[in-house]
């Protein structure tokens, strides 16, 4: 298993067994009785380790009730290790979802591959707190596969592949942000899922969304995610300064004037000129280039180590002090203690350290980097496109 230190500022170097932010321990508990999941496999048939399924779905909601509203130390400890394994146990559903995605990836764009991605435990309270009527184990994203390709043509023949055919079933819940933007301006489509498979009932009825959107779209997206780092707000929630709210949906009407697609709804009656020249104002004030600009020539600059062969998943983490990013990675096998790496290193941000960490699953640490950028303060793409719309508009 290797560890793989991103600096993006300063260039650091890690001489330890193991980073000490690594280290907690999660508590054990007793766990609930199960009865029909006893003869499940615990390999699949490829041999590799499946996840044990430790808790009812009843035991689930009662953790996610715990999140909101804490108990005892006790009852929290409980609630976290409940929390930890239901995260866990979307994996193999995640693998199987993933398999099928990259096969259709190929009918669309040859060298485009998905990521997956297990929900961060401040998401989830996050989402819970949002929607108070929520059971955790009905929240739809908790396992998330993403898939960024060229344009809008290649999301409209992917999501054509998608015709609610095979094993699994479609949900209602399914939405296209793109046809129709969010109001914060977020644009992407999501397929939500419900995993179905006889042969691994303790996986069965778990729910696992898929995004597909642009690399525009996607650029916009990363560019709120690194922005809210920098201003410490959260604009992604649809939290913090307005005027920083404002540029957000100002650069969505604009990518959506460049992909010929919908606009978010507040800027609909506007012209593509009107909404250029908002955004060129909106960026002056902000100093938007100036900021983000600096970010990704940092991490331009990165040393990019190879990645182990045997590598299956990847445990991110953005070191919000020392502006780098650790990579840490672990093979099939070894999944089991990626879970519990995961929650540990949590724990430790729920505690007050300045770390951001993700469990992701990827081809390569190149198409990870990609998508899931915001880990690397990478936005390039952003800051070309914006560059471009603020151009046009000091010249029409």
């Amino acid at each position: 298993m290797a560890l793989l230190l991103i600096p993006i500022f300063p260039l650091l170097f890690y001489t330890g067994s193991r980073p000490d932010f690594y280290i907690w321990a999660a508590g054990l508990h007793s766990m609930s009785a199960l009865p029909y999941w006893k003869t499940a496999s615990v390999t699949d048939e490829f041999g590799m380790a499946l996840p044990e399924r430790k808790y009812s779905n009843g035991d689930v909601n009662r953790a996610g009730k715990l999140l909101k509203v804490p108990g005892t130390p006790d009852e929290v400890r409980w609630a976290h290790d409940v929390i930890s394994n239901w995260r866990g146990c979307h994996n193999y559903p995640l693998n199987t979802l993933r398999a099928t995605l990259n096969a259709r990836l190929k009918q669309v764009e040859s060298g485009e591959s998905a990521v997956q991605r297990l929900k961060r435990t401040p998401s989830i309270l996050k989402k819970l707190l949002r929607l108070p009527t929520m059971k955790l184990s009905q929240m739809q994203d908790i396992g998330g596969l993403r898939a960024v390709v060229k344009n809008l043509k290649e999301v409209t023949r992917l999501l054509q592949l998608y015709d609610g055919s095979g094993p699994h079933k479609l949900r209602p819940q399914s939405s296209n942000y793109i046809d129709s933007p969010k109001a914060d301006g977020y644009r992407s489509a999501h397929l939500i899922y419900e995993y179905a498979n006889a042969r691994f009932p303790q996986f069965e009825g778990m729910l696992i969304e898929i995004q597909i959107r642009t690399r525009l779209q996607h650029a916009w997206a990363i560019a709120v995610e690194v922005t809210s780092t920098i201003i410490g707000q959260a604009l992604k929630m649809n939290q913090g300064d307005d005027s920083w709210k404002e540029f957000f949906r100002l650069a969505s009407a604009s990518f959506s004037h460049i992909e010929k697609s919908p606009v978010v709804a507040e800027y609909s009656g506007l012209s593509k000129a009107e909404v250029f020249a908002r955004v060129a104002e909106s960026e002056r004030k902000l100093q938007v280039l100036a900021k983000l600009d600096g970010l990704s020539r940092a991490a331009s600059t990165m040393h990019m180590l190879t990645e182990g062969e045997t590598a299956f998943s990847y445990l991110i983490v953005l070191d919000l002090g020392f502006k780098s990013v650790v990579v840490r990675d672990f093979s099939k096998d070894q999944q089991d203690n990626a879970i519990k790496e995961y929650a540990r290193l949590e724990k430790r941000a729920a505690d007050g350290e300045a770390i951001d960490p993700v469990l992701v699953t990827g081809e390569s640490l190149a198409n990870l980097k990609k998508a899931f950028a915001n880990y690397w303060l990478d936005t390039q793409l952003f800051v070309k496109a914006l560059t471009k719309v603020i151009g046009e508009a000091t010249h029409s």
